[in-house]
């Protein structure tokens, strides 16, 4: 019972390439059936080598390559989509190790192109952060009791995916996503469970 209280998380630095972390998850809840899935340290940005400017800008968004406001929403709902229930920002809260050393080269920033800066200033990475902070106020404890349900999924856009999951009262949630982070996409989607319903 004791042993049982203990599970393992999942970190995550995946920038773009998201699809891998699927895999990883469901590996994970196979392993361990009962415990509650988790990312430990979802990247929220990168460190910064210490000959490199530094990311620190009090009044600007100066995202190391990767970790822009839309990369931190891809992996976020990403992780939603595959059924995770706890879920952490590395960093969330940008700092320093001021008067201390960092690994070798690396400055001792701690900023990592974080929501919240490390001077305390917010952009729109904090925004994106924040709206999904917001909707999973108001739907978090229906999502993570939500199991996914097989779809039939036909779109006018062949890079343009979707995944339903469905609460126990019928609600459902509907992530439609793009890898590519380049273009805007629009078009139809037809999504059917194959139960039916």
């Amino acid at each position: 019972p004791v042993l049982r209280r203990v599970f393992n998380v999942r970190n995550s630095y995946p920038g773009w390439k998201v699809k891998n972390l699927a895999g990883d998850l469901n590996h994970l809840q196979q392993r361990q059936p009962d415990a509650p899935l988790m990312i430990g340290e979802a990247q929220g940005g990168w460190f910064s080598f210490a000959w490199q400017t530094p990311t620190l800008r009090p009044n600007e968004d100066n995202y190391h390559e990767g970790m822009s406001p839309a990369q931190i929403n891809n992996l976020t709902l990403f992780a939603l989509q595959n059924g995770v229930t706890m879920l952490n920002y590395y960093m969330l809260f940008g700092g320093s190790n001021l008067g201390d050393a960092a690994g070798k080269d690396i400055a001792t920033t701690y900023d990592f192109n974080a929501p919240i800066r490390e001077c305390g200033g917010v952009g729109e990475k904090y925004q994106r952060v924040a709206a999904i902070g917001q909707m999973l106020k108001e739907h978090g404890a229906r999502l993570v009791r939500s199991r996914i349900v097989e779809c039939r999924v036909v779109m006018d856009q062949p890079d343009v995916t979707a995944v339903m999951r469905q609460c126990s009262n019928g609600d459902r949630y509907v992530f439609v996503r793009t890898d590519q982070h380049s273009e805007a996409r629009q078009g139809t989607a037809h999504v059917q469970p194959q139960d039916g319903s």
